[in-house]
Formats: structure tokens, sequence, C-alpha cells
């Protein structure tokens, strides 16, 4: 899924589809790896020529991007009318549900408040403090690596939902 400003993607995923498609010739996408990633560059030039020179990848890919384009508009819609709480737990859902965030021995997600802002909306101050009132709720909690733990993944809906 991807996300306006800081965006992320799972595997398998394209980035750069705006950047690439540009006229201005300029990057307008950046990308943070929260977990070992592989990633494989194509060369805008060779890209370009693909997409012309064969109609289907060609069809996939206006569909990626529309579907890239209706998960926008409904995430925009989410950030006009949810609040922080909301878009922080629906966040921490989705990298759990996506297994960024991950249950023991391997647990939890190390993401900076930045990123984590990034993600939902926010500056990395109303993150901390937002994700500060989650942990005092017992939702989530921090290990000494200062990773998000999920302690409570039944109620983490209800926050997202109808808080």
């Amino acid at each position: 899924m991807k996300r306006t400003g800081n965006w992320y993607s799972w595997s398998w995923s394209f980035i750069g589809q705006l950047s690439i498609m540009n006229a201005a010739g300029t990057y307008i996408e950046n990308a943070v790896v929260l977990e070992h990633a592989t990633l494989s560059a194509i060369r805008k030039n060779d890209f370009v020529k693909l997409l012309y020179g064969n109609s289907l990848v060609f069809q996939k890919f206006i569909r990626m991007v529309s579907n890239d384009l209706i998960d926008e508009q409904t995430h925009l819609v989410e950030m006009a009318f949810s609040s922080v709480r909301q878009r922080a737990a629906k966040a921490l859902l989705e990298l759990y549900d996506k297994g960024i965030i991950k249950d023991p021995p391997n647990k939890g997600l190390r993401i900076a408040s930045e990123d984590f802002g990034g993600m939902i909306g926010t500056s990395a101050k109303t993150t901390i403090r937002t994700l500060s009132e989650i942990k005092e709720e017992g939702l989530i909690t921090t290990d000494s690596g200062r990773r998000i733990i999920l302690l409570d993944k039944k109620q983490l809906p209800m926050v997202a939902d109808f808080s």
C-alpha cells in the first residue's frame, strides 16, 4: 500500500512510477527500507521502451497506476476524517498484517518518528505524543531498542475504527 509523502510498499511493489513518468525528469519520490529488502532498478529508457513495445505490460502498468490512485484517494479521505490516534492504530495494524511488525522472537519494529509520522500524516512530535498515549493504555510498548511492540491486537482495531 502506498502513502502520500512517505510511501510504503510491500513485496513485489513498484516504487518510482510517478518519477519515471514525470516529464520534468525530476525525482518526486523517496524510500526508506524498514526491513531487509532486495531492490531492483530499471533504467527509465528501458522501462519506457518496454511499456511502448508491449501492450500487455502497458495495460498492467496503467492498471497498477490507476489502483494506486484509488488507494491514494481513499487514504486522503481517511486523513481528512480520521483522528491522528485512529491513523496511528490503523498504520500499526497494517504493518503487523503485512509482517513488518513481527511477533516474538523477532518482535516489534524500529522506525523513526519522522517516518511513522509521514505514514500517518503528522509531525514527529505529534507522533511521539500519540504513540505515548497508546502505550499508556497498554496497547503497545517499546523495548530497550525502542522497537514498537503490539501488546493488544484485539483492542487496537477498536482504536483504529472508533477512537
